[in-house]
């Protein structure tokens, strides 16, 4: 594709914007290097909003040069306080909220993909905008959690639950992270809750199981791994933990 724009603008005298070549060479001055990365894109292919900038008085400055525009070039040093003035009128139309949403769903798409390193900064930016919105937020906790902080990620857990103690959706994944982090007394009550909610989830009940196991609630643990495997039979982890449990309840 590249090559066919420079073929396109060589044999018709087309002017060209070389986006790419122009953005590397800001890359090279600011950074040392040209490998372009986060420092210009909110993710793999969507530029920033400075990014956008940039590419905007690139453009001006194209046609200003094939005489498609008038007036001195808009990166001349005279032009510098007139610029800043037209970025802060730009940037103060901004919607936050929209903006904020729109940064929610692009951390939901990429959380959605399996990319938690690229999703965590996207659903950050969006709370910085909507401090106290459950998605964002549950984004993130998600996401430090697979990229392996499940501290970082208790911690973002416990604002979404100050924030917004309603969201349903976090309530199973943080009993998840809490047996897997081994605070059986925190998981217990927040498994519990999720079968209130939930009463046909086998998951829940397999967590509620181990987490009995550890406290040493072997009557209960039985239980509850007997119910699991009875919503959702033969699954291995369930069988395995469910012999241990019988033997353990039978020792009592």
């Amino acid at each position: 594709i590249t090559a066919a724009i420079h073929e396109i603008s060589e044999s018709h005298s087309i002017p060209l914007v070389d986006f790419q070549s122009l953005l590397r060479e800001k890359c090279q001055v600011e950074l040392g290097h040209r490998c372009l990365g986060k420092e210009y894109f909110l993710d793999h292919v969507h530029p920033d909003i400075d990014t956008h900038r940039d590419l905007a008085i690139w453009l001006i400055d194209a046609l200003q040069q094939a005489g498609l525009a008038s007036g001195q070039s808009l990166q001349d040093a005279d032009y510098a306080v007139q610029v800043q003035r037209v970025i802060r009128t730009v940037e103060g139309r901004i919607d936050v909220s929209a903006h904020g949403v729109a940064l929610r769903n692009l951390a939901k798409v990429l959380h959605w993909s399996g990319k938690f390193e690229e999703a965590a900064p996207r659903a950050s930016d969006a709370l910085e905008l909507l401090p106290r919105d459950p998605e964002s937020r549950f984004v993130l906790a998600d996401c430090l959690k697979n990229i392996g902080d499940p501290q970082a990620a208790l911690a973002q857990y416990e604002l979404l639950q100050e924030d917004a103690p309603e969201y349903a959706r976090a309530y199973l994944p943080l009993g998840e992270l809490l047996v897997e982090s081994e605070l059986y007394e925190r998981a217990k009550p927040q498994l519990l809750f999720v079968l209130l909610r939930e009463p046909q989830n086998a998951y829940a009940y397999y967590l509620l199981g181990r987490t009995h196991l550890a406290l040493s609630e072997y009557a209960f643990a039985l239980e509850c791994f007997e119910q699991a495997d009875k919503l959702y039979p033969n699954e291995s982890l369930t069988m395995k933990y469910l012999s241990q449990a019988r033997q353990l309840a039978a020792g009592l």
